[in-house]
């Protein structure tokens, strides 16, 4: 799945990626090869906590090239863009706002640029025994706290990543979906295409 992820990102020194729903960076050791010691990546998160975590991580690491922004992934209203890539991991399944937030992501893409979501498509695995495991897992999770019972609500997903791909494929017409772990993982990636002549034109310059 890791290698999967990987591959989709592409490689690009001296771009800039997005990286939306950070959390503490742990993907960063993937990300940051890519863009490269010229390049940038783009940290932003919901919560202050994780962005402090973050913060200590990347200056134990030594890494100059991150910058973190607390924003809500549904808004992203304090990025400007464009950007070259935004990925995202186990994030945007639980926002309030799917279709704002892919919409907004698109934007902020430069034309030509990738963007790659990882997250779950649904809380129950297609596989018997963790289906009958689900239910322990699922109260385990509430419980804890990490999971709200509507992030749990295996139907609900389902059909918010149902809208939300089809929000994405008209906007990323080569957008392509993979799946792993019996079909509750999923990976979508795509490349916003390079604007027309007359579609370049008409924005405000």
């Amino acid at each position: 799945m890791a290698l999967s992820y990987n591959r989709t990102i592409g490689r690009s020194a001296g771009s800039t990626v997005l990286g939306v729903g950070c959390g503490t960076g742990n993907n960063w050791p993937l990300l940051l090869p890519k863009v490269g010691a010229s390049g940038q990546v783009i940290g932003v998160d919901y919560s202050a906590g994780m962005l402090e975590r973050a913060r200590r991580r990347a200056d134990k690491a030594g890494w100059s090239n991150i910058s973190l922004i607390e924003d809500d992934a549904a808004k992203l209203a304090h990025l400007d863009g464009p950007v070259d890539a935004v990925v995202s991991a186990w994030c945007l399944g639980i926002v309030h706002d799917l279709p704002t937030a892919l919409t907004r992501i698109v934007e902020l893409v430069k034309p030509g640029g990738r963007i790659v979501i990882l997250d779950f498509a649904q809380s129950r695995p297609d596989h018997r025994f963790f289906q009958w495991m689900f239910p322990l897992h699922r109260c385990a999770l509430v419980a804890a706290g990490i999971d709200s019972p509507e992030d749990m609500d295996d139907a609900r997903l389902k059909a918010r990543w149902e809208t939300g791909k089809a929000i994405l494929s008209t906007l990323l017409p080569d957008l392509v979906e993979e799946r792993f772990f019996h079909n509750a993982g999923m990976i979508l990636h795509g490349t916003r295409p390079p604007r027309s002549d007359s579609s370049a034109s008409k924005e405000p310059r």
